[in-house]
C-alpha cells in the first residue's frame, strides 16, 4: 500500500490510504480514511483498487465524536 491507494475493507467499506509502512516480516501498517459505520460504504463515486483487506484497526490515543 502507497498513500493515495484505495481498497475495499472485508465489510465493504472502502478506503483511501493516507500512509504506510511496511515492515520487515512483511506486514504493512497504514493510516486510512473510512466511512465509520460498516454500513456506509462511502462515495458511490469511490472505486477501489480490487483488492480486499483484512484489516485490524489499532487503538486511538483519542476519542471519535460519533
Amino acid at each position: 500500500l502507497a498513500a493515495g491507494d484505495s481498497a475495499r475493507l472485508s465489510d465493504g467499506r472502502t478506503l483511501r490510504v493516507v500512509d504506510a509502512a511496511i515492515h520487515a516480516d512483511g506486514r504493512c501498517e497504514f493510516l486510512a480514511v473510512t466511512p465509520l459505520d460498516p454500513g456506509d460504504s462511502g462515495s458511490e463515486h469511490e472505486e477501489a483498487s480490487g483488492r480486499e483487506l483484512g484489516a485490524v484497526p489499532l487503538p486511538l490515543p483519542y476519542a471519535l465524536p460519533r
